[in-house]
């Protein structure tokens, strides 16, 4: 009996193991990637020969009246031709004055008062919404409320489109850094993810990860992702059905998008859990068909599969690293000698301390490194959480920071 559990724990602890090594490389193939990029740059989008692309810019809000103007006066003063392009709002079952403050900004405002609160499924009623007025649009740029471009964000887009591209990932910033340590938290790893992440695997040559704002959908593709999305967890949702069709996204990092992060850890751990548990689900729904099409030797739905296996999320991944040291130098049977755990560590600390290098980071974002520990216990929880039976609701998360983003 005792050597059946051993033989078990080994089998677990292999398959662990190889779950953690994946992650590792995957962290330090991006990171070269990144300094690559930098050392190396690939060409950028050029600019359109003929007609710039007419861009149907939809904007989701719900209870945001305390960020939809600054929003949409960033959207007036875009450095691209204002024929090409129209902006639209759906007040998303709002109670508070987002609709007349979207109104009085210049943008055409459709309610919904009712119906699933997500934002795909409030996305998929506006542009059923919008019958006729769509109508010879090439591409569908989405925003959140809380965003605010870059003057040549939808120049950035325009020429990626222009140049062949069906999904197109701007760059999200952090919005207000400064507003606390949860906001610092988020902004750093949402860098990491922008600036190692995104810009290691389009070095390469490999698609980018979806971030839920600030992209580009050529019309058909859009069109076909609004009819058929499920879940809460939309980015997700989406990048796992692009590359199930081979459909490749692409990324623009000098389309920068300012993006407003979570205030606090008790908002965090909340958005975190529903985050989490959408992805489990949505990976158990997906994997059979990226197997299926990576069977068939279709590209993308290998990178689909490398997606999967390589979202264990940085919390996990460096506590686990730990534990793995401990149980390799004590001996642990089936657990790989303490050098190897090290290895480890060691490159994800590369990872993580590129990132703060290449992103350039303040001195408010140096000094909230320091709740760390606390952000660990946070996801580790929502983590937990997100692993119950229970589905877990959809909170809005509060907007409305004091900080200002770059001009």
């Amino acid at each position: 009996m005792l050597e059946c559990l051993v033989a078990a724990w080994c089998l677990l602890a292999a398959f662990l193991q190889g779950v953690l090594a994946l992650n590792i490389f995957h962290l330090a193939f991006v990171t070269v990637g990144a300094w690559l990029s930098r050392r190396f740059p690939r060409p950028g989008y050029p600019v359109p020969d003929g007609a710039w692309p007419r861009l149907a810019v939809l904007v989701a809000a719900h209870d945001e009246a305390a960020v939809i103007g600054a929003c949409l006066s960033r959207l007036r003063e875009q450095e691209y031709p204002a024929e090409r392009v129209a902006t639209w709002v759906v007040a998303d079952r709002c109670a508070d004055a987002t609709a007349g403050l979207a109104r009085a900004a210049g943008a055409t405002v459709f309610e919904r008062e009712d119906g699933t609160p997500s934002k795909g499924a409030a996305l998929a009623w506006l542009w059923e919404r919008l019958g006729e007025a769509r109508e010879g649009f090439d591409a569908v740029v989405v925003l959140d409320a809380d965003n605010e471009v870059a003057p040549d964000f939808l120049a950035e887009m325009g020429r990626a489109l222009a140049s062949g591209a069906k999904v197109v990932q701007g760059q999200r910033i952090a919005k207000n850094p400064q507003h606390s340590a949860a906001s610092a938290l988020d902004g750093l790893a949402e860098a990491l993810h922008h600036r190692v992440v995104a810009a290691g695997l389009s070095w390469w040559g490999f698609s980018t990860s979806l971030s839920g704002s600030g992209v580009a959908y050529e019309r058909r593709v859009f069109e076909r992702l609004i009819a058929s999305t499920t879940t809460q967890v939309e980015d997700c949702e989406y990048q796992l059905r692009l590359l199930g069709w081979g459909v490749a996204i692409r990324s623009a990092p000098g389309a920068t998008v300012f993006d407003e992060k979570i205030h606090d850890f008790e908002a965090m751990a909340r958005q975190r859990s529903r985050w989490i548990q959408g992805k489990l689900r949505l990976f158990a729904r997906h994997l059979p068909g990226l197997v299926w099409g990576a069977m068939n030797g279709r590209r993308e739905a290998f990178e689909g599969l490398g997606f999967v296996a390589t979202s264990l999320p940085r919390s996990v991944l460096v506590v686990l690293l730990g534990l793995g040291l401990l149980a390799g130098a004590v001996g642990v049977p089936g657990v790989l000698p303490w050098p190897w755990w090290l290895g480890g560590m060691g490159l994800f600390g590369l990872h993580v301390a590129s990132g703060l290098v290449i992103a350039g980071v303040n001195p408010a974002e140096w000094k909230s490194l320091m709740a760390s520990p606390r952000f660990i216990r946070v996801l580790w929880g929502a983590c937990w959480q997100a692993m119950g039976r229970r589905r877990i609701p959809w909170v809005r998360t509060p907007h409305g920071s004091t900080d200002e983003p770059p001009a």
